[in-house]
């Protein structure tokens, strides 16, 4: 379709973020409606983790787990880091998180 190409060469390709196409085409941010927005930023996908404890060890009540923290730099050279990786990151010990 006509216009594809633009598309990916400025969104796709470089990964750019929804903030940085609003930064981009700021004269038009305020044209946006709160629905809108909320369309724009969707759910994020569910994430696996390794699980690195030994169920005999833990006796049930906690578990291990294995990530590795994403963080890399994007084609715009603008740094980039792995949402959920880095929120565990940040977490504490004994600070509970709640999973399936």
């Amino acid at each position: 379709p006509e216009g594809q190409e633009d598309w990916l060469n400025y969104s796709r390709r470089p990964k750019r973020t929804v903030l940085e196409v609003l930064h981009d085409f700021h004269k038009s941010t305020s044209k946006l409606t709160i629905e809108i927005i909320f369309e724009l930023f969707c759910t994020i996908k569910p994430r696996s983790f390794s699980i690195a404890s030994s169920c005999l060890t833990s006796r049930g009540t906690r578990i291990d787990i294995l990530v590795a923290v994403v963080k890399y730099y994007s084609k715009l050279k603008k740094p980039r880091l792995g949402l959920a990786s880095n929120w565990l990151k940040c977490l504490r010990v004994g600070d509970k998180v709640y999973g399936w």
